[in-house]
């Protein structure tokens, strides 16, 4: 009785060395966020930080885009796109997040709750890369045959 007594208050510790010692990261690595074979960071294409640091944007060839809390080390939420997700961006302010598609549409995204906001029927060809201006109300896209457009989000929204 004793020593299953031991054992019960031991376990949850082994089972956390055995989890620890399956995670070790390489040196000066901080983070891993996500098993390799999830589908949030199956084939990731393009990753964008946060500008204050704190979540990270995860565009994948599944067609998944996924935000991560880095504190938590948790998905804050995940959008599967009709087509392979390119690339991704904050605004400055960190309210919406853009995301390129291979299909040649941009979405935006509400970054905290996930929610689908626009879609521009962008590019004829895959989506490359996105630029935010200073604040939200401009956004610039490229696409893989060269063309650069910027887009006017505050006429999108009213």
């Amino acid at each position: 009785m004793r020593i299953l007594g031991w054992a019960r208050q031991v376990a949850p510790l082994l089972l956390a060395l055995a989890v620890t010692a399956e995670e070790q990261l390489p040196v000066g690595a901080i983070a891993r966020l996500g098993p390799p074979d999830s589908g949030a960071a199956k084939g990731v294409t393009g990753i964008e930080f946060s500008h204050d640091g704190l979540t990270l944007a995860a565009a994948s060839a599944n067609g998944h885009l996924c935000l991560w809390d880095l504190e938590a080390r948790q998905p804050r939420w995940d959008s599967s796109g009709a087509s392979r997700s390119l690339t991704a961006v904050f605004s400055a302010d960190g309210l919406l997040v853009a995301c390129g598609y291979e299909d040649g549409r941009v979405r935006l995204y509400d970054s905290t709750t996930g929610e689908e906001t626009c879609v521009l029927e962008a590019h004829d060809s895959p989506v490359w890369h996105l630029a935010f201006a200073a604040g939200r109300d401009r956004l610039a896209s490229s696409d893989s045959s060269g063309a650069v457009r910027v887009w006017d989000l505050a006429a999108k929204s009213s």
